[in-house]
């Protein structure tokens, strides 16, 4: 009789299951959002609703381009999986106004085949509002040209469009990262209003542009930002092409860094420093290590302005070099260490009021503040706001005529 019973339950209990509604998962679908499932991502971003996120299911490609809603905020998950954009003379995704995609990944990323050469990047970031977040993953775009993995263009020609971009702890391979063409023209860079602007933030990550041996005009800077208002913190960028990062305009802030350029895939040395500013652009140096084998920092045209608090700045040809074409040319030191001469132009306004010298800074001291000499081939001595000194092959500048205390005098 118990028999009976129970089966008469468990018959029961499947008759129910019957009727419920049960998730089917498909082989073979390339994302899913919540417990849907579609077959592209192309589908799943057609679907997607403000604030949701899209988890891609597998290894994809992405051939025809996605442009985001308007006002709209996205999320895209690739955890470890990899899409290849196949999307011919475009970018897979395009932001617009008021768009926004937050792109997370562990070891997945984007990636062009080797030899395609008609895939642009990875993104269009235009129109007003329109921001782009990418958190880790790899990065790869095997095109041997300049064309950026992030285009930031002005599409609606105005003087207030602005976007947004963060790249944290991302890992690129590539020729250009961003190539920002807000500005139609250098005549627009005074024109905007530097509280309206476009904000780059780049935090961490690992960075080398390589032309795999392709020859290159040495024009071609990894971050080509036209006056916009970044930072860049503790990421390393090796290039063998041109600058690191190249600002029309705009402002930077820079720390803990660690930027180098080899020259060799370069034919224009001028190009070839770890940071160079033109056209009234401000750069701030507050640490890290920047490295190259023509020029470390340099203001390139038009004027600009270099604010070095610290970090330690090297170049085989000169540390620190300004090339004189209209505008004001103003170099701040005030500390750090400098590898190579200060190849400065004579329209060129410097004060130095701290830092180490490899080679002699006299005429650029200022006032209030005197250099001490090396005092053999190799070992001087290192003033710094400690007040103490430790060995070094360079000449020092140090801050003298300070007011004496009562306190002071007895420590």
């Amino acid at each position: 009789m118990k028999t009976k019973k129970l089966l008469a339950a468990l018959l029961s209990s499947a008759m129910v299951l019957g009727t419920m509604a049960v998730p089917v998962l498909a082989d073979g679908n390339d994302a899913q959002i919540g417990e849907t499932e579609y077959a592209t991502l192309e589908a799943a971003f057609a679907a997607a609703q403000d604030g949701e996120t899209i988890t891609l299911l597998k290894d994809t490609e992405v051939s025809s381009p996605i442009t985001l809603a308007e006002e709209t905020e996205y999320v895209l998950d690739l955890g470890t999986y990899t899409i290849k954009a196949t999307t011919s003379e475009n970018r897979p995704f395009t932001l617009i106004n008021g768009s926004s995609l937050t792109v997370n990944a562990t070891t997945g990323g984007m990636n062009i085949s080797e030899g395609n050469n008609t895939v642009y990047g990875f993104f269009n970031v235009q129109g007003e509002g329109a921001k782009l977040t990418l958190n880790g993953g790899n990065y790869s775009k095997a095109r041997d040209d300049d064309s950026a993995l992030i285009r930031v263009r002005n599409v609606n020609n105005s003087l207030t469009c602005f976007v947004k971009v963060d790249l944290n702890n991302v890992n690129v391979e590539a020729l250009q990262v961003i190539r920002d063409d807000t500005c139609s023209g250098h005549e627009y860079y005074l024109q905007f209003d530097p509280n309206i602007t476009n904000k780059y933030t780049i935090n961490g990550g690992n960075y080398v542009f390589n032309n795999n041996g392709i020859n290159v005009d040495g024009s071609i800077t990894a971050f080509n930002l036209q006056y916009a208002d970044s930072y860049f913190k503790n990421a390393v960028m090796e290039s063998e092409i041109g600058a690191c990062v190249e600002l029309d305009g705009g402002k930077a802030k820079f720390e803990g860094n660690t930027f180098t350029v080899d020259n060799k895939n370069s034919i224009q040395s001028w190009n070839a420093s770890t940071i160079g500013i033109s056209y009234n652009a401000e750069a701030t140096i507050l640490s890290g290590t920047y490295t190259s084998d023509a020029y470390g920092v340099a203001i390139f045209s038009h004027g600009g302005n270099y604010e070095i608090k610290g970090g330690t700045i090297s170049g085989n040809e000169a540390s620190v070099k300004t090339y004189y074409q209209d505008g004001d040319y103003n170099v701040s030191i005030s500390g750090g260490e400098f590898n190579g001469k200060l190849d400065l132009e004579s329209h060129t306004n410097c004060s130095i009021s701290g830092g180490t010298f490899s080679s002699d800074v006299h005429k650029y001291i200022a006032k209030g503040y005197t250099e001490k000499m090396p005092e053999s081939t190799n070992e001087n001595y290192v003033v710094n706001t400690a007040s103490m000194v430790q060995p070094t092959i360079a000449s020092v500048v140090t801050e003298i005529n300070k007011p004496c205390t009562i306190k002071s005098a007895f420590n």
